[in-house]
């Protein structure tokens, strides 16, 4: 959830870059309170992180990865009669359980062959591993093999424990796969760690588990994956499961369009805080999240699904299935061009069993967003009662007014487009279309659901001046299921002039009848 703390901490973040490579880490992460300092953290010594005792189980769901793909499972084949195989492609446990010496055979394996081949068992390594561009780094067995970070006296202690490097031969393809890499919450530098961090282009990490074995301790930041390279591209992250960290995945804040990086098809679930964090631009596509966002250490804030925050390179957020977070499903605060297509999120402002009784949330809560397209989602926000009743940006009441007198207290949403009073920033230009915004709740329990809202101030310009350019466009939209259509202040564009009985197909809203502005409105324009 979004608050006047949380983002006040954050402002200062998003600029801040320095250009990354092994275990050399820059940028920022904009996201929570508890972001990895930006001090372009080299490689030290200044804290273990040692196993969490903490009580909470690696994996709430029990996930395992998924299997490898078939293809390339096995070490390259040699033709008859030619030498026999290379040891690095037949690796095993060091015998003696020597972290130093598997770090040692693996790295020199990937350094000197470009190859290193896992056979089954755990292969405790003693500081991080760098994977050169072009190498292959995999396991040959089911289950996967485990790589456990385990520091020893007198190790270089990293801020990662794996490093996707650049450089090398132009085009060269890096492939992970098959392979469990347990941070063990040992990594050293808390600055911008991260068990995963990405220097590369075109690396792919594919059918891979990204854990530590039990949730750290509230002060142990580290990400899962760091997209941390200001214009690398192409690198992949497919079919992985990626459980027990404070981050999930942050995408760099310089990253754009042009430079895309992608998570596809991968579960992320018993994340801390936020599970993925657009500093700057990424793609998730097809990914599963949840469970995630119960503990942000600014406060606590209840964390988001999908985070971001003054970004106005934007991400591609499409095909993804959000449910259970603390705070808000998606949580969008200062962000352009997005493009956000046929996700399905529910049940936002899960309290775990009761644990954390701060959670609450919108499905989705878009604050000052433009110029963004918004289209064929599922964004739901039925039966926790709770998940009303705050408004830490002020955004559900006229100035001078009571608060909440826009929607009600008692009101559940699910999913909000608002401006924030007085803000030099803007909510304008944006496609909102063919989209579902359900919320439910059962009228004995004295709430109500309302499908979508739109508050003061969005759809104008600065000087709150209103044009074709700088509305927001709803058309297509269903609130069917839910107990109020939607609440619809601003200057916004609800099919316009279209005549708009009830049941009419696009481009109207199903519940255009049921307002009476000029462009099927509730003539609330600004604070």
């Amino acid at each position: 959830m979004i608050t006047a703390l949380r983002c006040a901490v954050l402002v200062g973040l998003a600029a801040a870059l320095v250009a990354c490579s092994g275990g050399n880490a820059n940028g920022s992460s904009d996201s929570d309170a508890a972001t990895p300092a930006d001090d372009g953290g080299t490689s030290s010594s200044s804290d273990d992180g040692g196993p969490s005792s903490d009580a909470r189980t690696p994996g709430r769901d029990g996930s395992l990865p998924k299997d490898a793909s078939s293809e390339g499972s096995s070490p390259p084949e040699t033709d008859s009669g030619s030498s026999p195989p290379s040891p690095c492609e037949t690796i095993q446990p060091d015998p003696s359980g020597s972290p130093n010496a598997n770090w040692k055979t693996i790295t020199d394996c990937l350094t000197n062959e470009g190859q290193a081949y896992l056979n089954a068992g755990t292969y405790p390594i003693n500081t991080g591993i760098t994977i050169p561009a072009g190498a292959t780094f995999k396991g040959l067995s089911t289950p996967a093999p485990t790589v456990q970070l385990q520091p020893e006296s007198g190790a270089d202690v990293t801020n990662f424990m794996i490093s996707l490097a650049g450089g090398g031969t132009a085009g060269a393809k890096t492939l992970v796969q098959n392979l469990r890499f347990d941070g063990n919450d040992a990594i050293g530098s808390l600055a911008n760690a991260s068990t995963i961090e990405v220097g590369s282009d075109n690396a792919t990490v594919d059918s891979t588990e990204i854990f530590n074995t039990a949730q750290a301790p509230t002060n142990y930041t580290a990400a899962a994956v760091y997209f941390i390279c200001p214009s690398c591209a192409g690198n992949v992250f497919s079919n992985d499961t990626i459980y027990n960290h404070y981050y999930g995945v942050i995408f760099q804040a310089a990253l754009t369009s042009a430079t895309p990086n992608q998570v596809t098809g991968s579960t992320i679930h018993d994340i801390r805080c936020d599970s993925i964090t657009f500093a700057g631009y990424g793609e998730a596509i097809n990914d599963t999240v949840h469970d995630t966002g119960w503990d942000c250490n600014n406060g606590p804030i209840p964390g988001g699904g999908f985070y971001s925050l003054l970004n106005t390179n934007g991400a591609k957020i499409v095909g993804n299935t959000i449910h259970d977070t603390c705070g808000h499903g998606l949580d969008i605060d200062r962000v352009s061009n997005l493009t956000i297509d046929s996700n399905h999120v529910y049940d936002p402002g899960s309290r775990f069993g009761g644990l954390y009784d701060y959670c609450a949330g919108d499905g989705a809560f878009l604050l000052d967003v433009s110029t963004s397209t918004i289209t064929n989602n599922v964004i739901e926000n039925s039966g926790r009662t709770y998940n009303s009743g705050f408004d830490s940006n002020q955004v559900m009441h006229a100035s001078g007014a009571a608060a909440f007198t826009d929607v009600g207290a008692t009101t559940t949403i699910a999913f909000v487009l608002a401006h924030r009073p007085g803000a030099s920033d803007l909510s304008n230009g944006n496609t909102i279309a063919n989209n579902t915004f359900r919320s439910y709740q059962d009228p004995a329990t004295g709430y109500s659901g309302m499908g979508f809202f739109t508050s003061r101030g969005t759809g104008y310009d600065a000087a709150n001046g209103w044009s074709a350019s700088t509305t927001n466009y709803f058309t297509g939209n269903v609130t069917f299921g839910s107990n109020t259509g939607s609440k619809r202040c601003g200057g916004d564009w609800f099919a316009g002039n279209s005549t708009c009985a009830q049941g009419s197909a696009a481009p109207c809203n199903d519940d255009d009848y049921q307002h009476t502005g000029t462009f099927h409105d509730d003539s609330c324009p600004f604070y």
